[in-house]
């Protein structure tokens, strides 16, 4: 018969769709190879070493007393605990099984990842039952770690002796975890050595987990125990006779996984004579398994919104009580512009709109994360947030909608300048904590071409799916969200080609009102001055400011494709005579102002956004919260709805002693030191060597650093000799900027020459 071999991604697609799932657990669950061969070859010789040491033991000599006993069985580390300290006092057993299992390489093992997802699949009531031979108490302590922070409503019950197994049987309330070799904080329940039989409460456990699950799932074990074979053996007999439609999956790490002969036959026999279906999942590692099956159980809203509840029911009322105490006054004091006066442009209606949704959770969510991530290392008062800009760009969305509605190439409605204004404000809600330093770390996991979208195609999936109260706040406003949705990505070409233009006012990659708030509100609050380049408008007082600022938004203008020279047209992504092209007046300050715009934008690149304290920050920063997502403490999405605050908080109380040093250097500015710089030509192809080299699928950035940690013989996780690297993003200029001649000709602004700002006389 050919064993029914699985990939990863189908078994943990498979396993979620059941509602009643049973797990059963081996040893090497726990482990980093996360698998039975993982536990016999690399740490199963080690504790037999200690043992046959502890026994003052020669493997050869236990074999030859045992003789006929061993049957051609492997020493195992059970038989050699069975044949010698089985009739010790339990002081010493327990002092030794604490030498063993706590401690590998000196050093104290932390709580196994995998542990995490299957302390989480549990409490959340996805796994009904939970088996399993492990009797370490690191599950125990990843189920109160999960109680404790995240689940203080739970409860969990170990039956670890046939009393406890009698006794909780018909528990159904709170998940029951059954330890047939028991748990070592009561090692007078370990069974140590193989046992002829499973005791009859323990075997009617095991059965009735088999009857009353729909699917029964086999991790880190290898069926090497007599007792819970046998048992399984006849159990499968006995239920496979009423022909039940069931299903095993038995985790393998590859094709040539050693897990007992014995268990293939069973299998095999329950398939063809019991009604069972099995299946052999080739999975990379437990924890990896486990977060995609965990991943699959929890719905995008359960992921995103940690606080959904407590905005949601807040929202609501607070708003009703502003409204009808006057609402959203549209003015604001702001230290870029002076003072924001939204009625002084549009109308009371969208003003409150605005103020509705300014008052979402959603929305002042933003107010706890950094516009400039980690720059405050550099420049300390770098502290301005993401809300403060957003409400920036809406503000110069509408001065430049108050220009460009006044022109016969474009028809724009209070609709059409209401949903202008909205996406200016949501354009950044993608953004995680630290900002940039989420998509560094999103590098470590996925691959470039996922990444490159970055948080502009994260804000548009979360005004489609929603985080916190943002869909109570977008039902409280007029507005249309296909509208704002293509707004933001640029579709808006497809089918409403002659708005294309406002697609590129909010996000052009060149110019758009994004980049013209960041770059004005960055300079200021980073108080950097650059009087090494030469600028006809300095603006560093709101005066100054100004004037660039107005001479741009005042002398915007709007064209159409076909008047556009034939090999600008090419540029878009869609040629139709309808579609609207955002251009500047030909006049010389226009251009001044453009030459000042675009060398304060790159100087910001060299001197604030690629400074060396600043990514070496966000390096450290990203490598924490890598490390803490493989330790399973946290997952991307729950990333998301945290601020800048909650996460460091977070970081610093790791348990992964890894990730609390790391964040604690960020925090008191212990930085790494930059040794090298280097140019990566083909980003998509480095990553598929690399990934092809190394035998694994992560990340670019984890790539090379395991590549480059391998070259220099250092260890990954230690922090004294960590080699980390940061990608550094690119300075994202569009070439799409025109200049419209009094006669109506466009010609596009010459924006380099040789790397170099040029003027056009």
């Amino acid at each position: 018969m050919r064993y029914k071999e699985i990939s990863e991604e189908k078994a943990a697609d498979e396993i979620a769709k059941y509602r009643n799932i049973c797990f059963f657990l081996g040893a090497g669950a726990a482990i980093d190879e996360s698998l039975p061969e993982g536990l016999r070859l690399y740490l199963g010789d080690k504790i037999k070493e200690k043992l046959l040491e502890e026994a003052r033991l020669k493997e050869e000599e236990l074999k030859e007393r045992l003789g006929e006993k061993l049957r051609g069985e492997e020493l195992t580390p059970e038989i050699i605990w069975g044949e010698t300290f089985d009739n010790e006092p339990p002081d010493r057993r327990f002092e030794i099984l604490q030498s063993l299992f706590e401690y590998r390489n000196g050093k104290v093992i932390p709580v196994p990842s995998s542990y995490r997802f299957i302390a989480k699949l549990l409490l959340e009531g996805h796994i009904k039952t939970l088996l399993t031979t492990n009797f370490e108490e690191k599950l125990e302590k990843a189920l109160n770690e999960q109680i404790k922070t995240k689940y203080r409503d739970k409860m969990f019950v170990v039956a670890a002796d046939d009393t406890e197994f009698e006794k909780f049987l018909d528990v159904k309330t709170v998940p029951v975890i059954y330890k047939f070799h028991g748990t070592q904080s009561r090692f007078q329940t370990i069974v140590s050595a193989p046992q002829p039989n499973l005791s009859e409460k323990k075997k009617k456990v095991f059965r009735e987990a088999i009857k009353n699950n729909d699917c029964i799932v086999f991790v880190g074990y290898s069926g090497r125990d007599k007792d819970i074979r046998k048992a399984f053996s006849d159990i499968l007999r006995e239920e496979g006779k009423g022909r039940r439609n069931k299903h095993v999956y038995w985790c393998l790490r590859s094709s040539n996984s050693r897990i007992h002969s014995e268990v293939r036959d069973i299998l095999e026999e329950a398939e063809e004579e019991g009604g069972f279906h099995t299946y052999y999942p080739i999975i990379s590692s437990a924890t990896t398994f486990l977060r995609k099956i965990w991943r699959k159980k929890k719905s995008e809203a359960d992921l995103y919104n940690i606080d959904e509840d407590f905005c949601v029911e807040k929202y609501g009322k607070y708003v009703a009580d502003r409204n009808k105490r006057g609402g959203f006054s549209g003015y604001i004091i702001d230290p870029i512009y002076g003072r924001i006066e939204f009625p002084k442009l549009i109308s009371p209606e969208i003003v409150k709109d605005i103020g509705n949704l300014l008052y979402s959770g959603a929305i002042q969510h933003m107010r706890g994360i950094k516009q400039l991530s980690l720059g405050h290392v550099r420049y300390p008062d770098a502290m301005h947030t993401r809300f403060s800009h957003s409400l920036g760009v809406a503000w110069l969305a509408t001065k430049a909608l108050n220009i460009i509605k006044r022109m016969a190439e474009i028809t724009i409605s209070d609709n059409i300048e209401r949903n202008c204004i909205i996406a200016a404000l949501l354009h950044d809600i993608g953004h995680g904590p630290f900002s940039h330093v989420t998509e560094t770390f999103m590098m470590r996991l996925y691959s470039i071409d996922t990444v490159q979208a970055g948080h502009e195609k994260r804000s548009i999936d979360l005004i489609k799916k929603g985080i916190l109260d943002l869909p109570s706040a977008l039902e409280k406003i007029t507005y249309k969200k296909d509208f704002v949705l293509k707004l933001l990505d640029g579709s808006i070409v497809e089918e409403n080609p002659e708005y294309y233009a406002l697609s590129m006012l909010i996000s052009n990659n060149g110019f758009d009102v994004d980049r013209l708030d960041f770059v004005m509100r960055d300079l200021y609050h980073s108080g950097r001055r650059v009087d090494q380049i030469d600028l006809r408008i300095k603006p560093y007082s709101i005066e100054e400011r100004k004037r660039l600022i107005d001479t741009l938004i005042n002398n915007l203008s709007i064209t159409i494709i076909k008047n556009l020279p034939l090999e600008e047209r090419e540029k878009f992504p869609k040629e139709n005579e309808n579609v609207t092209v955002l251009c500047f007046k030909d006049k010389k300050e226009v251009r001044e102002c453009l030459n000042d715009f675009f060398k304060l934008y790159i100087e910001l690149y060299d001197e604030i956004y690629y400074a060396k304290q600043n990514r070496a920050a966000q390096s450290m920063l990203s490598k924490a919260m890598y490390f803490s997502y493989e330790a399973g403490e946290t997952e991307l999405e729950d990333i998301h709805a945290l601020t800048d605050s909650e996460l460091f908080t977070l970081l610093e109380n790791s348990l992964d002693n890894r990730v609390r040093e790391l964040t604690k250097s960020v925090k008191y500015r212990f930085l790494f030191e930059l040794i090298s710089e280097f140019e990566i030509k083909n980003k998509c192809e480095l990553e598929k060597d690399l990934s092809k080299e190394l035998g694994i699928k992560e990340g670019l950035i984890n790539l090379l650093e395991k590549k480059l940690c391998k070259e220099a013989g250092v260890d990954e996780s230690d922090i004294d000799k960590m080699i980390n690297v940061d990608i550094l993003p690119p300075k994202r200029i569009d070439d799409r900027i025109y200049l419209r001649k009094d006669d109506g000709t466009i010609v596009p602004y010459k924006l380099f020459k040789d790397d170099e700002i040029i003027r056009e006389e």
